[in-house]
């Protein structure tokens, strides 16, 4: 019972942690997206290297070979230009209330086929189920998207928001989901090889801080640093901050937590991004939104395996970056 608490207790803080994180990337959407992504995987390297600095004067282990390293680079360039990059880009082009659903379901599919493919993870009945619902809910958010699109434009600028331009944010989300998922199976393989997650993170990190930040100079050189506003530095640093926190909550709730209530909790997250869609940037709440959002948690729960429920192992979320 009390490690039933301690699961529901840490799992719920990590969902309140990444819905945070998704709101204050939402509210980042004036900004350079390559800028946003830069500026958020900071917080991450500077807790994870002091942890790692710890740990290495507690005489741990703490280093990787180079051959996971260099996989856990290339892992980490999807995750930062394919996931980070387009996921940014796409809140700022439908919003938090549908980017959010769109992008787990398309996580959720690839993931379990890549997992199938390259981990030979179980793909039963289940995962056709979950698939037929999820890739339903993208199409029903899609159909419901333009109005979306609308409203966020009309929230930055006086014009409105082309069906074409909604629709290339549906894609970013999708192929965000996508790539997020490419990370998290290869840090899933690696992990198991004993690699410590706090190492490969650490990695993912600095990969994104260099990488983006390479991008950032070639385009704009130190410009950014200088005419970014404090308050943008703030949120951003608490979207970095929200996803350490909510990983690190995720982590200790998934040593008890099974499978389902991993989905559960990313249900939730489905949950709170449409609501704070609505609710805090007055993105319209539609009937497709509410099908959409319904279809994805279905598929999420669907995606759940049978019989007894071994404890879950750490994924990389798509919003722990």
């Amino acid at each position: 019972m009390a490690g039933t608490r301690a699961a529901f207790f840490y799992g719920i803080v990590s969902a309140i942690c990444y819905s945070g994180a998704n709101i204050c990337l939402r509210r980042a959407t004036h900004l350079d997206p390559v800028w946003v992504s830069q500026l958020k995987s900071i917080p991450l390297i500077v807790v994870l290297g002091s942890v790692l600095l710890w740990r290495a004067s507690q005489g741990q282990q703490v280093g990787v070979g180079l051959r996971t390293i260099g996989a856990i680079c290339v892992a980490g360039l999807f995750g930062q230009l394919g996931g980070n990059i387009l996921f940014q880009w796409a809140l700022g082009v439908v919003g938090i209330a549908l980017a959010v659903p769109v992008t787990t379901g398309s996580q959720i599919i690839s993931s379990a086929i890549m997992g199938h493919v390259f981990l030979g993870d179980r793909a039963g009945k289940q995962l056709g189920g979950a698939a037929v619902a999820l890739i339903a809910a993208i199409t029903v958010l899609a159909f419901g998207a333009e109005r979306a699109g609308n409203a966020v434009q009309a929230a930055d600028t006086t014009t409105l928001a082309t069906w074409s331009h909604v629709l290339l944010g549906i894609c970013a989300a999708c192929v965000s989901g996508a790539s997020y998922s490419v990370l998290g199976v290869t840090l899933r393989h690696h992990t198991k090889q004993g690699a410590p997650i706090t190492t490969t993170l650490f990695i993912i990190g600095l990969v994104g801080f260099c990488s983006l930040g390479s991008i950032v100079f070639a385009r704009f050189g130190t410009e950014l640093w200088h005419t970014t506003q404090w308050q943008d530095y703030a949120v951003l640093g608490a979207a970095g901050l929200f996803n350490v926190v909510a990983f690190a909550t995720l982590t200790v709730a998934l040593r008890v937590a099974s499978v389902l209530f991993v989905n559960a909790l990313s249900a939730s997250q489905i949950a709170i991004a449409a609501i704070s869609g609505v609710l805090l940037f007055h993105e319209p709440w539609t009937y497709t939104l509410s099908i959409g959002v319904v279809l994805t948690v279905l598929g999420l729960f669907l995606m759940r395996p049978r019989g007894t429920e071994a404890p879950a192992k750490p994924v990389h979320s798509h919003d722990s970056n």
